[in-house]
């Protein structure tokens, strides 16, 4: 079984902030979760092992004596909170997260590599693009982005 998490789903989040994780994503990820801030108003939902490795990872590259560099590991570590997903595959997103991500009702969970990336689904499009499976203009946009960050980052396929 792959270790990594792609694909997108759209979920409703409710009013008590539950929201459901793929199934999929949940072979993968466990049980045991961190939800953190991410880097485009979004949220980022690891394994707590995961989490674990970026935030050590995180730690030999800033440095600490630095005030910005302790502010920005704090802002991380501070504002984390660890998960548990409960009987019907869903985890509790709190007030502070879902305000951080301006999470309303439609929500947008994609996989990104050993992470999970949460969205207000209004956000996601405007960063992402619409999701309209019948919009031609879209796969055309969808090409375009690949082939120049292929480019850019000389992949190979």
């Amino acid at each position: 079984m792959s270790k990594y998490l792609y694909g997108r789903y759209i979920h409703n989040i409710d009013a008590k902030g539950r929201l459901s994780i793929p199934a999929k994503y949940r072979d993968i990820l466990g049980y045991d979760l961190i939800l953190a801030l991410g880097p485009d108003e979004n949220l980022v939902l690891y394994n707590r092992d995961d989490w674990d490795e970026v935030i050590k990872k995180y730690e030999e590259q800033i440095d600490t004596s630095d005030p910005e560099g302790r502010a920005f590991l704090g802002m991380l570590t501070d504002n984390a909170c660890a998960c548990e997903v409960d009987s019907q595959g869903r985890i509790v997103v709190s007030p502070l997260l879902r305000g951080f991500a301006g999470l309303t009702r439609e929500v947008v969970i994609t996989g990104r590599g050993i992470k999970a990336v949460i969205w207000d689904k209004a956000r996601y499009e405007e960063i992402n693009g619409k999701i309209e499976v019948d919009d031609s203009a879209t796969y055309k946009d969808m090409a375009d982005a690949l082939k120049k960050n292929v480019s850019k980052y000389k992949l190979q396929f």
